[in-house]
């Protein structure tokens, strides 16, 4: 099975390079576009590691809640945002199946505290606006010939929502969902805050940022 802690890995070191460089990426709309991408799809893709890791301790919760907030559809075929409304559904009955399921394991009271709930409705709410409203349509294919925004219906500063979906993606991180699913991976607590930190002095050059940009617009779409 992926590793949770690998995706969550991967979000923070990431976005610690990229907030850092926060006002020369918006001046490149188009590469500010393609980090927003990879932060998208990076929350996404640990929000469904974790929900895949909770379906091996409490597969009834995980499919009764499917039947009411995603179609019955299995966690890999679910939708993001559909994703984040099961994990609303499962998480006040989840620790009493952590506990049955897990007794050794340390296990939170409150499995989605309601700025966490906020914030997986909020980074859903600007994947969805971004996915729908563009720019999703570039005149070059090529990121460093300069693909051109044809249309972008702006609601908010650019570098806000920025801004806004790298903390709020650094707080789902360190989670009490995340953290507990990455310990039924088998990481314990202090090894995992220890790779979050040194994830977060980790940085990228503007040309490995550019790469991983291109192919994140890329895959953002073919998704």
């Amino acid at each position: 099975m992926s590793d949770i802690l690998d995706a969550a890995v991967d979000y923070l070191a990431s976005t610690s390079r990229w907030s850092g460089d926060a006002e020369r990426i918006y001046m490149q709309g188009t590469l500010w576009y393609g980090i927003m991408c990879r932060s998208f799809l990076l929350l996404e893709r640990m929000l469904r590691l974790a929900l895949i890791e909770v379906s091996t301790v409490a597969k009834l919760d995980i499919e009764m809640a499917s039947k009411s907030r995603a179609n019955g559809r299995s966690v890999d075929r679910m939708t993001f945002g559909q994703c984040v409304g099961v994990l609303e559904e499962i998480a006040p009955g989840l620790p009493a199946a952590l506990v049955n399921a897990r007794p050794n394991l340390r296990t939170p009271i409150n499995m989605l505290p309601e700025d966490d709930r906020i914030g997986w409705n909020r980074v859903v709410s600007l994947r969805n606006r971004m996915a729908h409203e563009g720019p999703g349509f570039l005149d070059s294919v090529d990121l460093r010939a300069g693909r051109i925004w044809r249309e972008h219906e702006t609601h908010e500063p650019l570098d806000r929502q920025a801004r806004d979906i790298w903390a709020t993606g650094r707080q789902l991180c360190r989670s009490a969902f995340v953290l507990t699913c990455i310990a039924l991976q088998g990481h314990d607590d202090r090894t995992s805050l220890a790779k979050f930190a040194a994830a977060e002095t980790r940085r990228f050059t503007l040309r490995e940022i550019a790469n991983i940009s291109e192919h994140a617009i890329d895959e953002f779409h073919a998704a």
